[in-house]
């Protein structure tokens, strides 16, 4: 007979519940994300409410205020890189007539080597900024066939934002009766260290998010690159995306340097740029702003976003380091989550 503490019986109860979860992302992905987002959400605007609070704004009233800050700054990102990236694909169809009509005046005064040469180079330039083109009107298209979702998204979001912030005591004092009985000793001490870890991270994230964001864009703006701010803007709104996330954006300056500059080298310096950045966002800037806050090895992250991508798409990759972090305080309160929080240190 199998004793209720045993290992056996653990394992058995972890795989059940990751099948529940599985099952409940894949089938239920649109209902669950957006709560989950709502609640990260809240707990990095919680001390943003309690301010509100002090100055003697009723609750209702400091979590409307809060919630409609929060949303109109992300509406205005949001508007902001939709107008600039159709500017971005206008320019691209520019940039290749005209280049074609460069090429096909000038054809006649090289010789057949060269010739073949400047062809090749330019059937690539143009398939490049084809390709770029072409992602970003799918990118388009997805967002005009996925209307209805967005509408959904954009009416709820707001809506699980305001009553989190409304009723986040209701939240703690359901979530402190909840485990009671449990084997952790202090459920006041997780769901402090809960709301710390997740405070620090998505603050060093935002704060993260804006030097990418700069130091791109004034690496990009010396090159003499086109937009130069707003791929700024969008380099660091991707870093949410850890790993994937620089090489999509790298992308757009890359193509579109082959496209406007008549020499590689300036691809070459848009590869550097991102390469500086990387090197300083991974050993200094990360270290400062987020500091330890996650520190979780890449093996994990990389398994956790290649499993949320696939279940719940790109909303999920973005919260998967928060839902890490959070599944890392519970393991360090947890006894017998132990051999999980042993897999998901960063330590050698």
């Amino acid at each position: 007979m199998v004793k209720k503490n045993s290992k056996l019986d653990r394992s058995a109860k972890s795989l059940f519940i990751g099948l529940v979860i599985c099952l409940l992302l894949i089938y239920g992905g649109d209902i669950v994300m957006p709560i989950l987002l709502s609640g990260f959400v809240a707990t990095l605007l919680t001390p943003l409410a309690n301010t509100f609070e002090k100055w003697h704004f009723p609750r209702a009233l400091s979590s409307l205020v809060a919630v409609l800050l929060a949303f109109t700054f992300m509406l205005s990102v949001v508007t902001l890189i939709s107008v600039k990236s159709t500017d971005i694909i206008t320019d691209l169809d520019l940039v290749k007539k005209v280049n074609q009509l460069e090429f096909l005046n000038s054809k006649d005064s090289f010789d057949a080597e060269m010739d073949s040469r400047l062809g090749d180079y330019k059937s690539m330039v143009y398939s490049s900024v084809e390709g770029l083109k072409n992602m970003l009107l799918q990118a388009g298209e997805q967002a005009a066939t996925s209307l209805k979702d967005a509408f959904i998204f954009l009416v709820t979001f707001p809506v699980y934002l305001f009553f989190m912030l409304m009723y986040r005591r209701n939240i703690g004092d359901f979530i402190l009766e909840y485990l009671k009985g449990t084997n952790i000793s202090n459920p006041q001490d997780l769901i402090l260290d809960m709301q710390k870890v997740l405070q620090q991270y998505l603050k060093g994230l935002a704060l993260l998010i804006l030097i990418i964001s700069s130091l791109t864009g004034i690496g990009l703006f010396f090159l003499d690159i086109k937009h130069a701010f707003i791929i700024g803007i969008i380099s660091g709104i991707l870093t949410l995306i850890p790993f994937a996330g620089v090489i999509i954006s790298a992308l757009i300056p890359i193509i579109i340097a082959l496209a406007t500059k008549d020499s590689m080298w300036y691809a070459v310096g848009v590869i550097a740029v991102y390469a500086v950045v990387q090197f300083l966002e991974g050993n200094v800037i990360t270290p400062k702003v987020v500091g330890n806050s996650i520190n979780i090895n890449p093996l994990v992250v990389i398994v956790g976003l290649v499993i949320m991508g696939a279940l719940t798409g790109i909303i999920g990759m973005i919260l998967t380091l928060p839902i890490l972090a959070i599944l890392k305080v519970i393991t360090n309160h947890y006894s017998e989550l132990r051999p999980w929080k042993i897999l998901m240190q960063d330590k050698e």
